[in-house]
């Protein structure tokens, strides 16, 4: 994923003046039912709780850790947040923090992965305190994404549905069909606000 945003930020930057990234994706969810729009930053305040995570994108280059930026542009969330007010809408829409993790399963809290080193009461209770913290969502792409387009002068943006709420289940329960309509929701929203804001970068 980060060789194609090299790729893509590198042909963007000779094609077009405007300086904002949009992600869009399907995650799971903290305490939202499936077909809810989150619009998220990377949550500060959750550091109090458990030093072991940082903001920013922690990284390697030339044998010398470097620790990167990942913000995103709160003015384009918030009129994201705006818009969909205003929007006869098949979802709800809410603003929250995300975890990046480097892992789908035990990073995440799963229970189901070849190792697991907690149980279903300690992994309730780590997810209760991120929500507790303004957490929503907990996926593995945001800090690269963020990172990079801070490093390459673009504001950034992240927009994903979710369709599982992780302090209920860990599977994806919905139908195939219910899941391809779910997965448009995120699209549909930043659709309208194209139609507003020219230029911006959809990925």
């Amino acid at each position: 994923m980060v060789v194609q945003l090299f790729q893509s930020v590198s042909q963007l930057q000779h094609r077009t003046r405007d300086d904002r990234c949009c992600y869009l994706d399907v995650v799971v969810g903290l305490a939202y039912r499936d077909e809810t729009v989150e619009l998220y930053w990377l949550k500060q305040s959750f550091l109090k709780v458990l030093p072991c995570q940082t903001v920013g994108r922690r990284t390697c280059i030339l044998g010398k850790p470097v620790r990167r930026q990942t913000k995103v542009d709160l003015n384009a969330v918030n009129e994201l947040k705006k818009l969909s007010e205003n929007l006869s809408s098949q979802c709800s829409v809410v603003v929250g923090g995300t975890i990046t993790a480097n892992d789908f399963y035990e990073e995440q809290g799963r229970l189901d992965g070849a190792i697991c080193s907690f149980s279903q009461e300690e992994k309730l209770a780590y997810l209760k305190s991120a929500y507790d913290h303004g957490i929503r969502n907990l996926e593995m792409e945001g800090t690269a994404i963020t990172s990079h387009c801070n490093s390459t002068g673009h504001r950034a943006i992240l927009v994903c549905v979710a369709v599982v709420n992780r302090l209920e289940n860990d599977q994806v329960t919905i139908s195939a069909d219910d899941f391809k309509l779910f997965e448009q929701l995120p699209g549909k929203l930043v659709g309208e606000y194209l139609k507003r804001n020219s230029g911006l970068i959809a990925r």
